[in-house]
């Protein structure tokens, strides 16, 4: 029978083994139901485990940087909210955007890769992880574990908990990390088809991304820049459904001008949640399906909790 210990993110994480000593061979990481691969293997020290940073950050189109002078390694990672984190070898202490938390172990350079604590991985990806102690495997559930309380919050009727819930985990891709906007100032939209949590468009100045949910997990499945048509443009933005739409009413003539995945054709009506950060402020309202923007509202945003409530929407069943 397998003996199983799941690890609160409200407290320090201890993963413990008999054996302070193992093999690095002899464990697995799955994350989301997937085995990684390591080019150096996971190691085990004073009764952690440590894992290379580059690999698990990859898995979410993360961009890292090893600055030689500090020994520290920065990492953007592509998300909600494009975290920044860093780490530096033989500090314990770690860095999410702003805030600074310590680690039970200090990461550590191991073949040229920065190893850092199982439990910083769960820090900064809100994860939920366990270790299966029969087969020496460490579990990090990320997408999966926000899938599951977003499902929750619906069936409790609580659209804007989900949509908050949704927003803030970080997609898995498969697509070229396309950078953020110099002027952060811009803010971002959130677009949700009415009803629903489960998949939304995200905007930031002239990108766009899809996400949804595929088998439990949420997935980047189209992301794209779209501005004004040039002749060098890839191809016009057709105006074929919602978002299509309202952005052909936004630009004099719309075009993708640079693009990876299958776009998602959804018409039906969209609300939006723009978020302006310099006021901290939300701006919220609704896009018809013929692209017509109409504004409902605004609320300042504490807590990072940018979805606000629309009245008389319900959830989809």
């Amino acid at each position: 029978m397998k003996k199983w210990w799941v690890v609160p993110l409200a407290i320090l994480m201890l993963l413990s083994y008999p054996s302070p000593s193992m093999a690095s061979e002899d464990i697995s990481v799955i994350l989301d139901g997937e085995k990684l691969d390591f080019d150096v293997a996971p190691i085990v020290e004073d009764g952690r485990v440590l894992v290379p940073l580059r690999t698990i950050f990859k898995k979410y189109g993360a961009v890292l940087e090893w600055n030689g002078k500090f020994n520290k390694t920065s990492a953007q990672i592509r998300g909600a909210n494009g975290a920044y984190v860093s780490v530096q070898i033989g500090k314990e202490i770690a860095y999410k955007n702003n805030s600074s938390f310590k680690l039970e172990i200090a990461p550590k350079m191991v073949d040229g890769r920065t190893f850092v604590p199982v439990r910083f991985i769960a820090k900064v990806l809100e994860a939920k992880v366990s270790w299966d102690e029969k087969t020496k495997t460490v579990f990090i559930e990320d997408s999966q574990f926000d899938y599951e309380k977003v499902m929750k919050y619906l069936k409790d009727g609580d659209l804007t908990a989900a949509r908050n819930i949704a927003i803030n985990g970080y997609p898995k891709s498969n697509f070229p990390y396309m950078g953020r906007n110099a002027d952060l100032s811009i803010g971002f939209t959130y677009y949700f088809p009415e009803g629903e949590a489960t998949r939304f468009y995200k905007e930031e100045g002239s990108k766009i991304s899809f996400v949804e949910a595929i088998d439990g997990v949420f997935r980047v499945t189209w992301q794209a820049r779209i501005g004004n048509h040039e002749p060098e443009s890839d191809r016009l933005l057709e105006s074929q459904d919602t978002i299509s739409y309202y952005k052909n009413n936004y630009y004099k003539k719309a075009a993708v001008i640079e693009e990876y995945g299958t776009q998602s054709i959804i018409n039906q009506p969209l609300f939006f949640f723009h978020y302006m950060p310099t006021v901290d402020f939300v701006e919220y309202g609704k896009i018809t399906n013929d692209g017509t923007r109409i504004g409902l509202g605004g609320k300042d945003s504490p807590k990072k909790k940018y979805i606000a409530v629309i009245p008389e929407e319900e959830v989809n069943k």
